[in-house]
């Protein structure tokens, strides 16, 4: 309790550390229950300082955070190196929440799950949403889901038409992406229903064009 706005978290399954961003403080805690009793004892700052920090992801003994802007990442329990390896994020008006994950490269037809031992090829995936509630985007990286290697390089877009995917996951058989998209507002209560989205490498998935099952937004 008494964390502030918690947004998203993620477990260190080796320590059973807990991640935690809270988005407008800026900062990401690690919480840990030392005794097992139910109730994390120990809390600490990660990192402090962030642009909106979001969305969090562990692999290879790294915590990768989603600022709005930037994409870093800090090494477990070393806490005060803090590297940049996808910089310059559209940022700014609109859903500035950004939300990361490690998955499968569907294009290697590897077909393996993010936690699989070495040998696959594992994908950054990185949602972008838009930066306004109906228009036409000047940066098309916005209303996206981007692909990235780890290190942050060979970044593009794997899907588009996606107003807000604030989280996703891997469905375990198919091991395709399934992401929740907000869709736009103003035209009543009802309207547009909400999505989850099976994810698949170079769909459109209509946004600002059309919304629910294709139906034209005039």
């Amino acid at each position: 309790k008494d964390l502030g706005p918690a947004r998203m978290m993620v477990f260190d399954e080796q320590s059973g550390a807990l991640f935690v961003s809270i988005t407008k403080q800026g900062k990401v805690l690690g919480l840990q229950d030392v005794n097992q009793d139910g109730v994390a004892e120990q809390r600490w700052e990660v990192v402090e300082g962030l642009r909106n920090p979001h969305g969090l992801a562990i692999r290879d003994g790294f915590l990768y955070i989603a600022e709005e802007h930037q994409v870093g990442r800090v090494r477990l329990f070393a806490e005060r190196d803090y590297e940049v390896i996808i910089p310059n994020l559209p940022a700014g008006e609109g859903h500035f929440t950004r939300t990361i994950g490690f998955g499968p490269d569907p294009s290697t037809g590897s077909g393996q799950v993010p936690s699989n031992p070495s040998g696959q090829v594992v994908k950054l995936y990185l949602s972008i949403g838009s930066s306004c509630n109906v228009c036409d985007e000047a940066d098309k990286r916005r209303a996206t889901i981007m692909q990235f290697n780890p290190d942050g390089s060979g970044g593009r877009i794997f899907a588009k038409g996606l107003r807000n995917s604030v989280g996703f996951v891997w469905q375990p058989k198919t091991k395709e992406i399934w992401a929740t998209d907000n869709g736009r507002d103003q035209i009543g209560d009802d309207l547009p229903p909400e999505e989850i989205n099976i994810v698949r490498e170079g769909r459109n998935y209509g946004w600002p064009i059309c919304y629910g099952n294709k139906i034209h937004d005039t």
